[in-house]
């Protein structure tokens, strides 16, 4: 089975990644790797049709077939019998490319490839890009200073290395108008009577002269941009497609594009969200509103954005100065101004916002665009922004969607499963997402509860269960048939998730809600990582060790005396009595740790003996070749074993004052593992600290 997954993975598909300027003409290729006996291709490739204009397709490795384009997609389709192989280039997509930034080019999940019998090849299908020419010698720059929320500033358009026969200029540059409002252009010398319109975040400048003209910064030209800063944060303004500049002659002149950001100068005072964790769903939440370091204030607005419906703003309490706030919400927003003929300081809690926390996962309640300090001199100042939130806590219990693998137009059963939850439930409403480009939906399987499904919208099932008396629900509750699609993913895997979304909600009997942990899951976007934690025993090797945490990790356990560099979790998951494990992970490289809450056992005098005996280089002895007895036997945690190893034994079996013990209860071994798209095992091996000849749990 592994040399047919290992076979199956060897068909590819590559589109190039390619270069141009913008008004160039640029030539993707699309090349494949052992298509053997190939008998029908269907292809779709999406791009964008701003940045890209299809011109069609040359060098084709094949005839008969049928090329389709629409303004975002090209169509192609062939077929042939008997099959042929493929190893190299199949055609190249020509386009003219529009600028002024990197643009995708990328397969959609419905190309298929067939052989002449018509088994489907499974192909590992790889996007490419058009990216632009950072190299060319004329250049175009969008410069800003740091800005002050309220305050007019300037972008300023530079051109630098340009004939001075320019003849015409079209400038699209973009800007996000939440953040910036646009108040007109200033062009100086040769570019003076430049035109610019702005339209949904679009900045259009036009400027033409027949005879032609220098346009270098150098020599005195410029366009400034004049906007009204709004924002609290860096906000891009950028160059768009559409950019074109030529000579007087209307020739294009190639030409390199650098974006610009207009950013907040330094803050003089400080606006803190608070963050609440532990949260259980159903319940209400205060979110603080804190002010720090802010001069005497004479108004502020503050526009506060919060998740919803994961959030049901409730209102605001604990107001410092009620007289003078008027606090409204509108949708998800809310709106806080504050004014005072007599400018007071007031840093401190300014009040607090009330949310009911619905769930799923983290609510984020965040300072939003347009927020405006002014000091008691009624200018406006900088003050910096940090946002709040509102977690879960772990819960007791869980709702589970499962992960498995499949290959493209297969059907795939996604259970949804409980666990910990108690036997008295009432109620179940669930909110299930899932991509329809990737999953068709069929229906509901294995329903034994008998709970309601609706068909889905928008890539959304809708199920709801309520019963009249107590139930366990705890296992599988029903399974979700879909069709794979294919695509998706990273790593050459494809895949796709389905999630719980905002709304979930398990009742007991009594229509409380029961805080769980929601666990979404998939379709080839996750694999297993299963194995079994045992103790290093002797003579009984591999005693199960269940209740024991596993982590998947992103590097390598520290060796002592080292201590960093300490990885990051990716996952964690407790044994079960047979000391069995699985987690769940994307495709990558992990090392797995455990950790053990039980006590250390297993030190006696006969571990005294081996390790003296270790020390002294006299077999036989239960520590040499085995690494995980050696690093049981280094103490003191200082990379060595030693006597002073042996002397911290002692002390430790007479129960003496034993300050150099500074190694961890247990120890564990700590592989790497290597996920490439299928499930892997992997196992553990556990030791207590002393427990030298593994006789745990006996001394």
């Amino acid at each position: 089975m592994l040399l047919i997954g290992a076979m199956s993975y060897g068909q590819t598909a590559l589109l190039g990644t390619a270069t141009a300027s913008p008004g160039e003409a640029v030539v993707v290729p699309l090349t494949v790797g052992s298509w053997t006996n190939t008998g029908a291709i269907t292809l779709n490739i999406k791009f964008k049709p701003n940045y890209l204009s299809f011109t069609g397709i040359t060098g084709a490795a094949l005839s008969g077939y049928t090329v389709n384009s629409n303004d975002s997609m090209v169509m192609f389709v062939w077929t042939h019998n008997p099959g042929v192989n493929f190893n190299g280039l199949l055609f190249n997509l020509n386009f003219i490319y529009n600028g002024a930034s990197s643009t995708p080019v990328h397969f959609l999940p419905s190309c298929q490839v067939a052989d002449a019998s018509g088994n489907m090849l499974t192909v590992t299908w790889t996007d490419g890009a058009v990216n632009p020419n950072m190299l060319d010698p004329q250049t175009a720059t969008l410069t800003a200073p740091t800005a002050t929320t309220g305050s007019s500033e300037g972008v300023v358009l530079k051109f630098a290395g340009f004939p001075v026969n320019v003849g015409s200029i079209t400038q699209k540059i973009h800007y996000d108008p939440t953040q910036l409002a646009f108040a007109g252009i200033t062009s100086t010398n040769n570019l003076a009577g430049a035109i610019a319109n702005a339209l949904n975040g679009v900045v259009t400048i036009t400027w033409s002269k027949s005879a032609g003209a220098d346009i270098n910064f150098s020599t005195g030209n410029s366009i400034t941009l004049n906007f009204q800063y709004t924002g609290s944060t860096c906000t891009a303004v950028t160059f768009n497609p559409g950019c074109i500049i030529t000579d007087k002659l209307l020739n294009n002149i190639a030409v390199s594009y650098t974006n610009g950001m207009v950013c907040p100068g330094t803050p003089v005072g400080n606006a803190v969200l608070g963050t609440v964790l532990n949260a259980v769903q159903g319940n209400d939440y205060n979110v603080p509103l804190n002010f720090t370091t802010l001069p005497s204030i004479s108004s502020l607005t503050l526009h506060i954005t919060f998740d919803s419906p994961r959030l049901s703003y409730i209102g605001a309490n604990s107001l410092l100065d009620a007289s003078h706030t008027l606090v409204n919400v509108n949708g998800n927003t809310i709106t806080i101004v504050y004014t005072n003929t007599t400018p007071v300081v007031i840093n401190t809690l300014f009040l607090n916002l009330k949310f009911k926390y619905n769930g799923v996962g983290t609510a984020f309640v965040s300072f939003g665009p347009g927020c405006f300090f002014t000091d008691a001199s009624i200018n406006a100042i900088q003050v910096g922004y940090t946002n709040g939130s509102i977690s879960p806590g772990i819960a007791s219990a869980n709702a589970n969607i499962g992960y498995v693998n499949a290959n493209t137009g297969t059907e795939v059963d996604l259970p949804v499963t409980f666990s910990s939850l108690p036997t008295t439930m009432g109620a179940v409403t669930l909110f299930i997402g899932f991509d329809p480009t990737m999953l068709t939906y069929i229906g509901v399987m294995g329903n034994t509860h008998g709970a309601t499904n609706w068909s889905p919208t928008a890539g959304q099932v809708n199920i709801a269960w309520a019963s009249a008396t107590s139930t366990d629900l705890n296992g599988t509750f029903l399974s979700l048939r879909f069709i794979y699609n294919g695509g998706g993913g990273s790593g050459g895997c494809g895949g796709t998730q389905a999630v719980f979304k905002d709304g979930c909600e398990l009742d007991d009997h009594n229509a409380a809600i029961v805080a769980v942990n929601w666990k979404n899951g998939g379709v080839n976007y996750k694999f297993k990582i299963s194995g079994y934690v045992t103790y290093d025993n002797n003579p009984n090797p591999n005693l199960p060790l269940g209740g024991v945490k596993v982590y998947a990790k992103d590097g390598a356990e520290p060796i002592p005396p080292l201590t960093t560099p300490i990885p990051n979790k990716i996952d964690s998951v407790t044994t079960d009595g047979t000391g069995y494990f699985e987690i769940y992970v994307l495709s990558n490289t992990y090392y797995l740790y455990a950790s053990n809450s039980a006590a250390r056992a297993g030190i006696g005098p006969a571990d005294v003996v081996n390790l003296r005996n270790y020390v002294a280089n006299i077999l036989p002895n239960t520590i040499v070749g085995d690494p995980l007895r050696v690093r049981a036997a280094d103490l003191n945690q200082d990379g060595l074993v030693n006597g002073a190893d042996l002397t911290i034994l002692k002390n430790d079996i007479a129960h003496l004052p034993n300050p150099n013990f500074t190694a961890p209860n247990w120890m564990f071994t700590n592989p790497q593992v290597i996920v490439n798209c299928a499930d892997v095992s992997a196992n553990l091996s556990a030791i207590c600290a002393g427990d030298v000849n593994g006789s745990y749990p006996n001394p």
